[in-house]
């Protein structure tokens, strides 16, 4: 998981590397990290149901986190409706 984060951050830097000068990346890397996989297991699982069984989470807990990330907008945003 490590590898695929570090590729992501290098193919992102890769065309604008002062992209991130002003954000505090180190601080936020929990959460960019929680967000990526919450996004994926959603992705994966294609149902709340299945991402909180790959996620471990009770359904409290999930939808809680389902509120707070935008993630109609995330799939939107890439043209996939279908979640």
């Amino acid at each position: 998981m490590e590898e695929v984060i570090g590729l992501k951050l290098e193919l992102a830097l890769s065309k604008n590397p002062t992209s991130l000068l002003c954000l505090p990346v180190w601080k936020s890397t929990p959460k960019f990290v929680r967000d990526a996989m919450f996004k994926a297991a959603l992705g994966i699982a294609g149902t709340k149901k299945g991402a909180m069984r790959i996620l471990g989470m009770n359904a409290r807990v999930f939808n809680n986190y389902l509120s707070k990330l935008d993630i109609l907008a995330y799939y939107k945003e890439r043209g996939d409706d279908s979640n």
